[in-house]
């Protein structure tokens, strides 16, 4: 599944959309799995996460923290954009809103919404997945999330996990 965008009446939307082979015209068709909501596209401060909170707060992270790492670099990504007075995230129903309706951020070549905020507070070690599978799969969810992340957190972040 990835997420697509597409332009109605000059506002860009978001949705979760998946592939199915169709085998009747041998055609891969897309299926929109959900409506994501709006798309905006934040002008983001040019700050570094390690300058931002400073090299120490990298140092009281355990290996248990993965939550809370990834949280800070969402609330980092929101803190370091245009829309940070507008945006509100609720982590305990894992939404992203503006205006009280569903937003996607699209920063850093990436798209933070409701989904990829979901995917990455539940994102698990599969059964028996290596270490550097772990790694690509996770470098690739917070990249799609459009979260930056500096080279030593990313290694306590995959640390959790072995």
């Amino acid at each position: 599944m990835f997420i697509r965008t597409k332009k109605i009446k000059n506002k860009e939307y978001a949705f979760l959309v998946d592939n199915k082979w169709d085998k009747k015209s041998k055609k891969v068709k897309q299926k929109v799995i959900r409506y994501l909501g709006k798309v905006y596209k934040p002008k983001q401060e040019n700050k570094n996460f390690i300058d931002f909170y400073n090299i120490e707060s990298i140092e009281k992270y355990s290996k248990k923290d993965f939550k809370k790492i990834i949280k800070d670099l969402i609330e980092f990504e929101i803190k370091t954009s245009e829309l940070r007075n507008k945006v509100k995230l609720n982590y305990e129903k894992q939404e992203l809103k503006i205006n009280g309706r569903n937003a996607v951020l699209k920063i850093n070549q990436g798209y933070l919404c409701s989904y990829t905020i979901k995917n990455l507070l539940h994102f698990k070690k599969l059964p028996n997945e290596e270490e550097k599978q772990l790694g690509l799969r996770l470098a690739k969810s917070l990249v799609n999330a459009g979260i930056r992340i500096p080279k030593e957190l990313f290694v306590r972040l995959c640390e959790k996990f072995f």
